[in-house]
Order: structure tokens, then sequence, then C-alpha cells
């Protein structure tokens, strides 16, 4: 009993730690062959050109036709969020332990020490292939507190992250994040980063993560932390961060679009009647200035019509003189006398129908006298 609960206690300390063999090693060369030389000279040159011109992260491939052999195929992959120094360690251990343990063999596989890179060599193509076996699992402890939070937050960082690391582009196919979850007065915070070869389709890829997540569930489930690495992929989570660089975060979102137009203040009642009143003038000064406009247009009509019938006044008037005439008549002879200075015939002004025409002494008048 005691020795079965030391071989338990054995391969839970042997799981956590990282595995330090190449996972594929196989397909057997001669020693020495002009295949192997060169491929050791391709591994060599990885570490330097999956870090050339590259921050973080960093990806290379490499294709050497033979001219008596198979073509060799190399691929070096670092996980995106690397800072180049970490980067190039990984992928310079990785190479120099398959040209050491795998030298007689033209397939090799290793994903470093630490799990931070994959490092791949074959005769066959495989930058587009998408395979998920072998896999290298790396885990923690278990989770005993609110597993149900923490089921709930893991699966939505996951879906999130594999959409976003599926849509990258041919250089970089990376999502990191984090969500947290509460249980109580109790806050935790799960991280988790997706990777692809940057080869892969979107589909390729999503089917690659998803695979990588299956291994997590049928045999790692609720694990503090857990890194699965394929040949094609790479998923990681944590309690703990950590992700190195900012390389894969969703992008911050877009600013909210700013505020309405706020409406303009009501008017004051002081303000209201004056423009009340100010709407009054106006309205009374125009129906003014149009009745007077009708007015002088009337009086304007009216004096044309008058020129336009000078004949009615003339009538008018000789018919007035006729009347002076008439009244005239009542004047008795001895004033007619005296007017016409004892009809003078200085005042004679000629002979009409009814007798002699004379005119008043101070010329006010004229008279009429018929002397029989």
């Amino acid at each position: 009993m005691g020795t079965l609960n030391l071989l338990v206690l054995l391969s839970c300390i042997l799981a956590t730690l990282p595995l330090t063999i190449a996972q594929i090693c196989s397909n057997n060369v001669t020693a020495n062959s002009t295949y192997g030389v060169n491929r050791n000279l391709i591994l060599s040159s990885l570490p330097y050109n999956v870090t050339a011109n590259t921050t973080y992260g960093g990806f290379y491939t490499a294709t050497v036709p033979q001219q008596d052999s198979e073509t060799i195929y190399a691929l070096a992959l670092c996980r995106g969020d690397l800072a180049y120094q970490s980067c190039f360690e990984c992928v310079n251990s990785s190479s120099h332990y398959i040209m050491t343990n795998c030298a007689n063999q033209k397939d090799a596989l290793d994903w470093g020490s630490n799990s931070h890179c994959i490092v791949r060599s074959s005769n066959k193509s495989f930058f587009a292939s998408g395979d998920t076996q072998p896999a290298r699992i790396v885990f923690s402890g278990n989770i005993t507190d609110y597993i149900d939070e923490f089921d709930k937050a893991l699966n939505e960082l996951v879906d999130e992250l594999i959409n976003r690391a599926a849509e990258g582009n041919s250089s970089l196919k990376i999502a990191t994040g984090e969500k947290n979850y509460t249980q109580f007065k109790y806050e935790y915070i799960v991280y988790g980063l997706m990777q692809c070869v940057p080869g892969l389709s979107p589909v390729d890829c999503t089917s690659c993560l998803r695979a990588a997540v299956e291994f997590y569930k049928n045999g790692y489930l609720r694990r503090r932390g857990v890194n699965v690495l394929t040949p094609s992929c790479i998923f990681q989570y944590d309690l703990s961060p950590f992700v190195e660089s900012s390389v894969g975060a969703a992008p911050p979102p877009s600013p909210p679009p700013p505020p309405p137009s706020p409406p303009p203040p009501p008017p004051s009642p002081g303000k209201d009647d004056n423009t009340t009143r100010t709407i009054i003038i106006i309205v009374v000064s125009t129906i003014g200035s149009v009745i007077g406009f009708i007015v002088c247009v009337c009086i304007f009509l009216r004096k044309r019509k008058q020129k336009k019938n000078p004949k009615q006044k003339v009538e008018v008037s000789e018919a007035e003189d006729q009347i002076s005439i008439v009244e005239s008549l009542q004047y008795d002879f001895k004033t007619i006398s005296i007017a016409t200075d004892n009809f003078s015939d200085g005042n004679k002004l000629g002979q009409g129908g009814f007798g002699a025409v004379y005119k008043h002494v101070d010329e006010s008048f004229l008279a009429m006298v018929s002397v029989s």
C-alpha cells in the first residue's frame, strides 16, 4: 500500500515537470548522410532567422531541395508574446536537442525545455497540415473552490481567444486575454493564450485549437494551469499572469459616440414677453404699411382720373359762372352805374346779345348791362 502511494506521488511530481525529450524522432536515415548534414545546417540557422527583424515572438520556415535525396522542411515558431532573447533561447535549445538526439531520423519535433516554442523538421511538407498529435501537456495543481464559476469563465475565454487567433494574418496567429469570475466577495482571474502556426487556414487553426482544448477536458480538467502543445498550435491558461507582452491582446474598444447636443434652454419669462411684443410691433407695422400703400394708390388713381376728365370741370365752372351771372342781375341800376363809372366807355368791354358788357372799376367782377 505504501509503495502504491509513493508511485502515485511520484507520478504527480513528474507530471508537473517540463518534459525534455523530443516528442517525435522517427524515420531513420543513414548516419552522416547528406540529408542529415544539410538538415543540421538548417536547424542551426533557425534561432537567428526566427528572431530576425522582430521584437516579440517569431516564425520562420525553410525548404531546401536535395539533389540526391528528399527535400528538407524545417519550421520554428515562438510563442508570440515572448521577447527576442526568450525566443532565441527556446529555438536554439530545441534545434540542438534535435541535432543531438535525432541525428539519424528525418522526422523530429521539440517544444523546448520551457514549452515556449515549436521546432520541427521532416522530409515531407507540414507547414499547413494542422497536425494535432502528438501533444505535450504540462499542468499544475487542482482547483477546488468555485469550480462552476471557473468553468464558465474559462469556456467564455476559450471561445473568444480561438476566434481571434484564427483570424490572424500570415505572419502571426495569436490571441491573449483574461476573464474575471467572482464568488461572494472573492474575485479571481483566469489568463489565456491561443496560437497557431501562421500557415494554417482559419478553419484548420480553429480545429487545432479545439482539439487542444479537448486534450485538456479529457484528462486535465480544472487545473490551476495547463499548457497544451501540438505540432501546429498552442493552448495555455493559468490563474497567474504568464503572458510577457501585449502581443495578441484584444484591441481597445472604440470610443463611445459623442453625447447628443443638449436641447436649447427654454426662454425666460421676460424674454418671452419681449419676443411677443416684437412680433406684435412687426405685424402692426406691416399692416399699417399695407394700408398706407393702398390709400396712396387710391389717391393716385383718383387724381389720374380727374386729369383725364377736365371737360367736366370746365362745365361745372361755366355753370357756376352762369349762376353768378344770374345772381348779378339782382343788383340795382344805381349800384351798377357806380361800379361801371357811370357806364364809362373806358370800362366797356364789348357788346353781347343781352347788351353791353362793362368791367368793375376795381376789375373784381364783370357786369353785363342791357340798356334799352
